[in-house]
Parts: C-alpha cells; sequence; structure tokens
C-alpha cells in the first residue's frame, strides 16, 4: 500500500508543487535560502515523507527503498510512458518496414 502512496505522491509532485513552495517562500528567513530549483526536490521530500508518516501511524510495514522507487516511477510516470509508447511505436515500424 505504501508502495502505491508513494507513486501517488510522485505522480501529484509537480501539481502541488506551487502550492508547498508558495508556503515555504513565505516561511524563508535569511539564514535559510532556497533555490527557485530545489522547490520540486523539497516538495517531493515532504510527500515522500507523509507517505512514511501515515504508514506509521496505520502500521503498515514499508522501507525507504519501495518509498523512493515508488515515488520516483511516479514523479517520472508521464516520461516514462511516453518513451515507452515510442519504443513501441518504432519498433512497430520496423517491423511493418521488414514485412516490406
Amino acid at each position: 500500500m505504501s508502495f502505491i502512496l508513494a507513486v501517488i505522491a510522485g505522480f501529484v509532485t509537480p501539481m502541488v508543487e506551487g502550492t508547498i513552495s508558495g508556503v515555504l517562500q513565505k516561511a524563508q528567513t535569511d539564514d535559510i535560502q532556497i533555490e527557485d530549483g530545489e522547490y520540486r526536490a523539497l516538495t517531493f521530500a515532504i510527500l515522500l515523507l507523509g507517505v512514511a508518516i501515515l504508514a506509521n501511524i496505520t502500521g503498515a510495514t514499508t522501507n525507504a527503498v519501495t518509498l523512493l522507487v515508488g515515488g520516483i516511477l511516479g514523479l517520472f510516470a508521464m516520461r516514462i510512458i511516453a518513451a515507452v509508447k515510442n519504443m513501441a511505436s518504432k519498433k512497430k515500424e520496423t517491423s511493418s518496414d521488414d514485412a516490406e
């Protein structure tokens, strides 16, 4: 279950990045500066931390590798799907060229 939640957390990271970065920008001090490119990584880490806390509260057993793999798969899901579709279409074109 935590794997699926981690996939979902990774998938929604780009969608909630704006909200979380807004909160982080308001909480930012002179001592801790967050660069613009770091907000997605922080959002991802916060969401995975939330999944880990939820898993701990519910008593589900999970480990960091499962959370990270699920989160990374979710974060890059659209790119992975597009790459697989692209490879499949190239393979289909190659096999149709060989048939001729």
